[in-house]
């Protein structure tokens, strides 16, 4: 993980301050470049998957997957 962490902070992606009651923590935080970067990718996901519904799936089923969200949803609760 330290190596991961490293890694991501010499690309600029995350940044580490210490915390300002304990010293023994880290706090990270990801940057402003790494956050439009995570934007990006989820945006082109997102275009992806609607892209893809859209020229294979019917209407019909496209209305189906919108009813099982919820209960999707139910299964991702505790």
């Amino acid at each position: 993980m330290r190596i991961t962490l490293a890694g991501l902070e010499e690309r600029g992606m995350v940044t580490r301050s210490p915390h300002p009651t304990d010293q023994r923590q880290v706090l990270l935080s990801i940057t402003p470049a790494a956050g439009q970067q995570l934007t990006a990718a989820r945006s082109a996901k997102e275009d992806w998957l609607a892209q893809a519904m859209a020229a294979k799936l019917t209407r019909a089923d496209q209305d189906t997957l919108l009813t099982a969200i919820p209960l999707l949803q139910r299964l991702l609760e505790p």
